[in-house]
């Protein structure tokens, strides 16, 4: 077994005949995780599915002005004139 730290995380690797077929990261706060590594070197869930990787998008940004608005689409049309009959 080796274990090293990797930022806030400990990370223990397990090998058998020097090839590495379990890894658990433990991190300063939070809940131990354990991964599989399969043949070519993944690391798997303990049902041998592949990490899923989340997809994120920025929906939010504090600090900047909201993007200027588009236009209507009503280029054409003319402003309404002020009437002054006296």
């Amino acid at each position: 077994m080796q274990i090293r730290q990797q930022g806030d995380n400990t990370v223990q690797e397990y090998s058998r005949n020097g090839r590495v077929y379990m890894v658990v990261v433990t991190p300063k706060h939070g809940l131990q995780q354990t991964y599989m590594v399969d043949p070519q070197g993944r690391l798997v869930d303990e049902h041998g599915q592949r990490r899923a990787m989340p997809t994120l998008y920025k929906v939010l940004e504090w600090g900047k002005s909201p993007p200027p608005a588009e236009p209507s689409g009503d280029s054409g049309a003319a402003a309404p004139a002020s009437s002054s009959s006296r």
